[in-house]
């Protein structure tokens, strides 16, 4: 399953992403017929072919045991009796255009949005940056959730994750070449007293933090996973760290600077995203003045995005999105959400064909949020408005 899936023969539906809405998106992109035996009603009026007659963009297969055949029967939301696929066949060869594959950049990332900003294309000549800062602080040795796992296990955990889908989002080939589609940082912050900021990738440095997602993939260490009887191999970069304080201002200066040298290189790029992944308040002053210097950066497409995950061991309210915070939540809450940019248009697009929704004026802000939710927040800012063509 795993080669098949590096080679790009499969595609797993991404963690925290409703399976029928991913499904349904990446058919309908790419003009694909569905084998299922599920009619998606509550998808019809959003994806009108699957309720439409005769164009046999959804079947289903029936296994007859005493013929040992499959029988394929047209498969729609739409009222009449289905017709055997072999009666489409010639009507949809003569509508239907097989998607080309080519070597040349097939605009893999397309963030459609109406506003003139965040529309950039995404290829190998102008990739993105993703800029992952991670909370490592002593408090994240607290426990996370169910399992019997501290935060910064399961943020590791997450962020492997995230990279591994990265991967897989910028493989073409029968080679499974690995495109440079992502420059992508972790950089954490707390990880010792010594060193309270460090660059997470080997071979990094705070001034050159940056891999290509094609360097990422090649640095990566296979690790045993699961129970004895049923273990895996997955690709880990980064481990979990909780020590020290929590020196935020610091890590979001460290960003920026990083961030500048990089949009003087690629600046009609898609504006680069920081995902900020934290548990408490910062220890080194308020962070309002070096989050507002790191998002006044910009490339021709826009500026700087600054999303935010604000996880707590355990908290009454779970809030997700929100265009606006109660006054009776505590400060630290409020100056993370006021430092936290909206959610542009394009990437609410994506955030919906994902199954998350983001209300207009909602910022990339999650308090109290699951694992999920982050890996959510994640996807939404890494997965572009279209599924990558194989």
């Amino acid at each position: 399953l795993e080669a098949r899936i590096s080679d790009g023969t499969i595609i797993m539906t991404p963690a925290g992403v409703t399976a029928d809405s991913y499904l349904l998106h990446w058919s309908d992109q790419h003009n694909a017929i569905v084998v299922s035996n599920d009619l998606f009603r509550e998808y019809k009026k959003k994806y009108l072919w699957l309720a439409e007659r005769e164009n046999g963009r959804c079947v289903t297969g029936i296994f007859d045991e005493g013929q040992a055949a499959w029988t394929f029967m047209e498969r729609n939301a739409g009222p009449g009796v289905p017709r055997g696929v072999g009666e489409l066949a010639r009507d949809v060869e003569s509508r239907n255009t097989p998607v080309q594959k080519s070597e040349i950049d097939e605009n893999p990332f397309t963030f459609a949005n109406s506003s003139n900003n965040f529309v950039a294309r995404v290829d190998r000549q102008n990739p993105t940056a993703i800029v992952i800062l991670l909370d490592q602080s002593f408090s994240m040795s607290q426990m996370w959730g169910p399992g019997g796992f501290t935060k910064a296990e399961r943020l590791a955990k997450i962020v492997n994750d995230v990279l591994r889908e990265l991967v897989l989002q910028c493989t073409r080939g029968d080679a499974g070449e690995v495109r440079p589609y992502f420059d992508c940082a972790v950089i954490g912050y707390g990880t010792s007293v010594e060193t309270p900021i460090t660059s997470m990738f080997a071979g990094t440095t705070l001034e050159e933090p940056f891999l290509s997602i094609t360097d990422v993939w090649n640095q990566r260490e296979m690790r045993e996973f699961g129970a004895p009887e049923n273990t895996r191999m997955k690709p880990v970069w980064i481990d979990s760290v909780a020590v020290g304080n929590t020196p935020m201002c610091k890590a979001f200066t460290s960003a920026k600077e990083a961030l500048t040298k990089w949009i003087n290189e690629h600046e009609y790029s898609f504006p680069p995203i920081v995902f900020n992944i934290t548990d408490g308040a910062p220890t080194d002053g308020n962070p309002a003045d070096a989050a507002h210097e790191l998002t006044s950066l910009e490339t021709k497409d826009g500026n700087v995005l600054l999303f935010t995950a604000h996880i707590m061991a355990s908290s009454d309210q779970v809030i997700r999105y929100p265009g606006s915070l109660d006054m009776s939540m505590a400060s630290n809450a409020h100056n993370m959400f006021n430092i936290t940019s909206l959610v542009p248009n394009s990437l609410r697009e994506t955030a919906r064909q994902l199954g998350i929704s983001i209300p207009p004026g909602g910022r990339g802000f999650l308090f109290n949020s699951e694992a999920d939710d982050v890996i959510g927040m994640l996807n939404v800012g890494t997965q572009g408005a279209t599924v990558v063509e194989r």
